[in-house]
This record gives C-alpha cells, sequence and structure tokens, in this order.
C-alpha cells in the first residue's frame, strides 16, 4: 500500500517493514519521533527505527524499519475496507480516493463501535474503556505533532482469522508531521518572520488532517479539531492528563537523540516550536 518504496524482510526471526523516506523529506526522523511522543502518551504504537538499504546498484536509500505488530494468525484490515463493508459506496480503492470526503468522524466511529477490543498486549489508563476512547489519543497525538495523513489507511483492525475477533491496532504512519516536508531555508524563514500567520504559530493553525466532519464537505478538519469532535463522544481527559505532564526537556531530549546526520538544526528547532504551540493550543481549551 502507498507511494514509498517499501520491503518485507526477516530479523532475529521476526518479520520488519523497511520504508524508504522521499528524497529531500524528514519522513524518517518523523516516525520514529512520533512513535517516541506516541510512548511518551502511553499510546499503543508501532515502533520504528532508522535504517538505510543499499540497493542492487549499490545507491544508498534512507528511510525506517518497523517490527510487524500482527501476532501469528491476525491480520490487518485498514479503515478504507472496513468503512467500505458498512457503506458499499465508499470509494475503498485506488491512491487517489485517499482524501475522500467520506472519512468522516461518524463513519470511524462507527466503525470503531460494532464488536472491537483494544489494542493486544496493551494495558489502558484509567477511564479509558473503548476502541473509541484510545482513537481519541491518537487523534491527540495528531493534534500535538500536526500529523496531516490520517487517512482512510493510515488507521486499522487487527482481525483474528480463526474466530474473527477484531482489536483496534496500534497507531503507525505518522511521516507528515513536525514539519518534515519542509527545506531547511522555509523552516529558518517561518521561525524568523514577522508576520504571526507565517510564523509557527500560524503554520498549524493551517494543518488539514485527512477527516472530513461531514461527507461533502470542502475540506477536511484541522488534526485540533478532529480531535475535540471526536471527544464529544470519548473519553479524552486521561490522554489531556498525560500531555500536561510532558515537558520541554523530555521532548528535547528525544529530539537530540536523532543523528546530526538525519535531522538538521532548523528543523529539530522547527519541531520542537511545533509542538509547543500545539501543546499550548490543545490545552487551553481544556
Amino acid at each position: 500500500m502507498g507511494t514509498k518504496k517499501k520491503f518485507w524482510f526477516s530479523r532475529a526471526g521476526e518479520m520488519w517493514l523497511y520504508k524508504a523516506t522521499r528524497p529531500g523529506s524528514g519522513e524518517h526522523w518523523a516516525e520514529v519521533l512520533a512513535a517516541a511522543f506516541a510512548e511518551l502518551l502511553g499510546l499503543p504504537h508501532a515502533d520504528y527505527e532508522l535504517a538505510h538499504w543499499r540497493d542492487k546498484s549499490g545507491v544508498e536509500n534512507g528511510g525506517v524499519v518497523t517490527r510487524r505488530f500482527t501476532p501469528e494468525g491476525f491480520d490487518l484490515v485498514h479503515g478504507n475496507e472496513l468503512l467500505a463493508e458498512r457503506d458499499p459506496s465508499y470509494p475503498a480503492d485506488g491512491h487517489r480516493y485517499i482524501r475522500t470526503q467520506q472519512h468522516t468522524i461518524e463513519a470511524v466511529r462507527n466503525a470503531l463501535a460494532a464488536d472491537v477490543g483494544l489494542p493486544l498486549s496493551w494495558t489502558p489508563p484509567q477511564s479509558i474503556e473503548t476502541p473509541g476512547d484510545v482513537f481519541g489519543g491518537y487523534l491527540l497525538l495528531d493534534a500535538w505533532i500536526g500529523n496531516t495523513d490520517r487517512h482512510h489507511e493510515n488507521w486499522a483492525l487487527v482481525v483474528n482469522l480463526a474466530e474473527g475477533h477484531r482489536y483496534l491496532a496500534p497507531t503507525f504512519d505518522h511521516a507528515s508531521s513536525l514539519g518534515a516536508h519542509h527545506e531547511d531555508a522555509t523552516r529558518a524563514r517561518r521561525l524568523e518572520s514577522k508576520d504571526s500567520a507565517f510564523r509557527v504559530e500560524g503554520y498549524v493553525e493551517k494543518a488539514r488532517s485527512a477527516l472530513y466532519s461531514q461527507a461533502g464537505e470542502a475540506q477536511p478538519m484541522t488534526p485540533l479539531a478532529a480531535f475535540r469532535a471526536w471527544c464529544e463522544h470519548a473519553s479524552c481527559d486521561p490522554w489531556l492528563q498525560r500531555l500536561d505532564t510532558v515537558e520541554d526537556g523530555q521532548v528535547a531530549e528525544l529530539i537530540g537523540r536523532v543523528p546530526d546526520s538525519e535531522m538538521s538544526g532548523p528543523a529539530r528547532v522547527f519541531a520542537q516550536a511545533i509542538l509547543q504551540r500545539n501543546k499550548w493550543r490543545i490545552l487551553r481549551a481544556r
């Protein structure tokens, strides 16, 4: 699925997926950092490691590797498949449909409401009781890191093939976050600009998710609006409380773990500015 070069391989008896990074982007470090921030919040998430792969021509490609999180006898069923089960008219196939206007908050909520269990091998915090409550945490993560790619192939259920039992999958695929697709020159101009609409505070306000408030709307919701709308029918306070305890020093330490060869100075400053501003936006209306 998707447009990036990728392949499965065996590592220490486990299956791992290699995903290449688009040239000139920071998708690889964005994936690694998003997983680290999900861990801070206590969310179930896919694990990512920075990786390099040399192809047959000798060209080295940067990317990430992630361990398969579906146990033996289980399969991953993505959101587009689940929504098409409920609505035969849903445009489930084809890359051009990823931003479909039928990918609404209500449609996703309904898909998670029927006989779906919590993520496997994960202990929820107090007051988090349903898959919808957990998905609220995924949307809070999106709002915090500025993830604009929660489309219908970037959430899923883990399904027991023999018995048909379904469980919410861990959150995965956060490469379109933390300003990862910008060049350093653009990051620097935004950080130094006197125009508030161009600076980080304006930049995060303009971010768009891949979730719509209602079918047929012209634009998807912002990540923050999607989180707030979701929380009208889910328990989200535990995630807000956890975000409130995250300190700037913890964020800086995690960003500092990324090697200089993979993440530039302006990218670090810009990512931390996004996180600080979005945390403030999320918590101010608590």
